[in-house]
């Protein structure tokens, strides 16, 4: 298929995510910059709002990794000779390593808070506070799209992007404080009230500030809505992944420069309503941020989704930035140091940081810390109750015998416990979730099996769950095979009790019967539980499970299925069936 008449595509891309925004640092700044924003590339939080401070800045936003700076990115920052760099993000999302590192380069500056929340905030009264602002972009903190569209209509405008808890009955006071220091008098949410709750709107329009909405059935349609609304015309009009944020996040500033959409599509095609939309505008060149494992030739040829059969599987996922080796486990760089105990963990506070830990793992106290190490073995962190507030990051969680022996035992559970940036491989099962969790930015792959699951052998998955409350599994990359043994990639049955309070949000899933399981499955079923903006891999089947996307799901209650969609095709994943 060849592009449409009267349309130039080009591309702007690299051999990963630093590359590709060190290419559009120099189409955006060719003849330097006096700042330099630099954010993590290895996760998107705090990231979010420094698009259109930048843009008003007139700085480039290049990426790093947490620890360690890219050569690539120093040779860029050379290039660009800046007076000033300002680092968006605490030390956990860019190190002091790396802080020390820019600031040979140039005086560097950073701009963080105690959550994203408050990061966005911080970077909005740095970037804004001084002259103020007549507006704002609302976007959820829970997930990328929606912030993603909005950072260049924003930075054009001279107005913020402000992150908001989407799921709280109303704004915090911290943010209706910031927006009445900035004289902000209307406000623009990006994103359904499935993103961001109809409360946060009402308290916002109880202050006086007009608040509109923009939004559609999935995270194109919103980006096609916050565009219509953006521009009227424009001769170019860039295109982005709409299931990672590294390429969109750098491509923004360059949009909002020059005053052009960023819509984000999905990988193998073009929304039809997107190709209607540069005809209205004008649009003449099209540029492809990232490259063709990003946005392959049915993007770069301008195919219209659902004009053409299924493609062909995409390539794997680590060339769209989902996690994978070079963000999840131990980070580059560091150096293991032998464990030699203790095994059972009953000192409050304990900190283990940067070891080879080769055996079991027991949780006997609360706000335990195990980072930056790999662990031959699993991780218990017992009831919830006793042990809260154990964080587990950067950690490899490896099968201890990574065999069949394994094939029915998950590497981290049960409750009390965050598990951010994990590589978890050679289990039966990555997590078993209950009561208070968070597993975020993992990957979990090369499940062990064993048997034949109709006599006697194991059934596997990535995730699961027999029934709980208060957990939240948040952009992961849950891969767990296309063996018989396998399940789902995330199962959820309320066999022991019902499920409440949960947020699935922003994951890719691949594998197993149906690849998602969504709450049912036994006697208690689930209320207050979403799943918003999940991607339904196309690795073993282009409908992602052997027999479908997803079952088990109970519509009311407060549950919330929007914007999950087939990576094969980008089309919506329909509602499942109770099944």
């Amino acid at each position: 298929m060849s592009v449409p008449a009267g349309i130039t595509v080009s591309r702007i891309g690299g051999l990963d995510r630093y590359a590709v925004a060190n290419a559009i640092s120099r189409k955006a700044f060719p003849w330097g910059a006096g700042t330099v924003y630099v954010s993590s590339g290895d996760n998107y939080p705090d990231a979010l709002s420094a698009a259109p401070a930048a843009i008003v800045q007139d700085a480039p936003l290049l990426l790093t990794r947490p620890s360690a700076l890219p050569s690539s990115v120093i040779a860029e920052i050379r290039r660009l000779a800046p007076r000033k760099i300002v680092v968006v993000g605490g030390p956990a999302a860019v190190s002091q390593v790396v802080f020390a590192a820019l600031n040979r380069l140039a005086p560097t500056m950073r701009i963080s808070g105690t959550d994203r929340y408050a990061s966005s905030r911080a970077i909005a009264h740095y970037a804004f506070g001084a002259e103020g602002t007549r507006g704002a972009y609302i976007s959820a903190g829970a997930n990328f799209p929606d912030a993603l569209t909005s950072g260049s209509p924003a930075g054009s405008n001279g107005v913020p992007v402000l992150l908001v808890d989407g799921s709280a009955n109303s704004v915090s006071t911290a943010t209706k404080g910031l927006l009445h220091d900035l004289d902000v008098d209307g406000v623009k949410i990006a994103g359904s009230t499935a993103a961001v709750a109809s409360g946060i709107a009402t308290s916002l329009a109880s202050t006086g500030i007009t608040v509109e909405r923009f939004h559609g059935a999935d995270r194109f349609a919103t980006s096609l809505s916050i565009n219509k609304d953006a521009y009227s015309q424009s001769a170019t009009a860039y295109l982005a992944t709409a299931y990672n944020y590294p390429d969109a996040l750098a491509g923004s500033v360059l949009a909002g420069r020059n005053s052009a959409p960023l819509f984000i599509v999905p990988p193998t095609c073009v929304p039809v309503a997107v190709l209607a939309q540069f005809t209205l505008l004008g649009v003449r060149n099209v540029v492809l941020l990232g490259g063709a494992g990003a946005l392959g030739n049915g993007v770069a040829t301008l195919t219209p989704c659902g004009r053409v059969p299924a493609p062909a599987p995409a390539p794997a996922p680590v060339s769209s930035g989902w996690p994978d080796a070079s963000n999840t486990g131990v980070p580059a760089g560091v150096a293991l140091k032998p464990y030699s105990g203790p095994f059972n963990i009953t000192k409050a506070g304990t900190v283990i940081d940067g070891y080879d830990i080769k055996g079991a793992l027991t949780i006997s106290a609360s706000d335990v810390t195990i980072k930056n190490s790999r662990v031959t073995g699993r991780i218990d962190t017992g009831d919830a109750n006793k042990n809260p507030r154990t964080m587990i990051q950067r950690v490899e969680i490896i099968g201890p015998y990574n065999s069949a022996a394994d094939g029915g035992f998950a590497a981290v559970g049960y409750t009390g416990f965050t598990c951010d940036g994990c590589n978890v491989r050679g289990w039966g099962k990555g997590f078993a979730l209950s009561e208070d969790v968070v597993v975020k930015n993992s990957w979990v792959h090369d499940i062990v099996v064993h048997g034949d699951p109709a006599n006697g052998g194991s059934h596997n998955e990535a995730i699961i769950s027999l029934g709980g409350s208060n957990f939240q599994i948040l952009n992961n990359r849950l891969d767990a095979g296309d063996a018989p043994n396998v399940s789902a990639s995330l199962a959820m049955y309320s066999q022991m009790e019902a499920f409440n309070n949960v947020l699935v949000q922003g994951n890719l899933f691949d594998g197993g019967g149906y690849c998602v399981y969504a709450g049912l499955g036994g006697s208690y079923g689930a209320s207050n539980t979403k799943f918003i903006d999940n991607t339904f891999g196309n690795k073993y089947s282009s409908k992602c499970g052997g027999y479908g996307p997803a079952v088990a799901y109970e519509s009311g209650n407060g549950n919330a299925w929007t914007g999950n969609v087939l990576q094969s095709t980008g089309a919506l994943v329909a509602t499942p069936g109770r099944g």
